[in-house]
């Protein structure tokens, strides 16, 4: 297992925060799974443990919120060449579930040496609101999952997992709506401000962790269930970019993610372009 890369993917079923059972490997292994094309992906989480589980020596590990984890399961392909680890409870807006996170991925039964790549990838998107009209509770859980939530995991899977990596990299899925640079008038107050915390919050681990790279990213504006209620906000019929090419370009970003000229940046995968916090 030294040698695999390990990756683990927050939001593997991205959209509904509802409870999911904890998987072991065992739970896992020989279970008879449904091939799907990447249109039925819900979500980029799942769109990228597809991906990678398709890589040969990587091993996966994914949390995600949902009454039925079987569903995840059958959305994934027959076969592949990397291994599925396991999939773990994690409401990103608890710090109970984080701590128990790391609790599980160093106990016995689950135990890993290491863990190179985290893409934090599950948020919470809707309501699309004015400041005006946004309600304060929403208001805060924008900020507890999209802003703190990469915060728990860099806190409680460093030491023990991230660190131990030879190339370790934490990776934000943010989102274009969080840049300063580019507010406007559109109804996206709470996302947007949430975003552009959790972007501080990658710079600054950036400047104070020499050893990591971490990197906040634009998917592009993609056709998921977040992805259309925003279109659904600003009148527009559907966006543009499909979860297929929107996950090959975050692959594709993260193997080439390096220290120098990487790190410490907010990038659009789709257009390669840094852009402005």
């Amino acid at each position: 297992m030294s040698d695999e890369t390990v990756v683990l993917i927050t939001g593997a079923n991205r959209g509904k925060y509802i409870s999911i059972l904890s998987l072991s490997t065992q739970c896992l292994q020989g279970i008879p799974l449904k091939s799907i094309s990447t249109n039925t992906f819900s979500g980029l989480g799942l769109g990228l443990a597809t991906l990678y589980l398709n890589q040969h020596n990587t091993r996966v590990i994914l949390t995600a919120r949902t009454d039925d984890p079987s569903s995840i399961l059958k959305a994934l392909p027959n076969t592949y060449p990397g291994t599925l680890h396991g999939i773990y409870n994690l409401d990103s807006a608890s710090t109970t579930d984080t701590i128990a996170l790391r609790s599980s991925l160093l106990s016995q039964e689950h135990k890993i040496p290491k863990i190179d790549i985290i893409v934090a990838n599950a948020g919470v998107g809707a309501p699309f609101d004015t400041i005006l009209d946004a309600p304060i509770d929403a208001l805060e859980q924008f900020y507890r999952v999209n802003a703190l939530g990469p915060v728990r995991l860099y806190q409680q899977l460093w030491k023990d997992l991230l660190e131990k990596s030879a190339n370790p990299r934490f990776i934000l899925v943010s989102s274009v709506l969080g840049s300063l640079a580019y507010v406007d008038s559109t109804p996206c107050g709470g996302y947007g401000a949430s975003k552009a915390a959790g972007n501080y919050f990658v710079r600054k681990m950036h400047e104070e962790n020499g050893r990591l790279v971490a990197v906040a990213i634009h998917p592009g504006w993609v056709k998921t269930d977040n992805g259309q209620a925003y279109a659904d906000a600003v009148n527009v019929p559907e966006p543009p970019t499909d979860v297929e090419a929107s996950v090959n370009a975050i692959f594709q970003l993260v193997s080439e993610a390096i220290r120098e000229g990487t790190s410490g940046k907010f990038i659009d995968v789709m257009s390669g372009s840094e852009i402005p916090w």
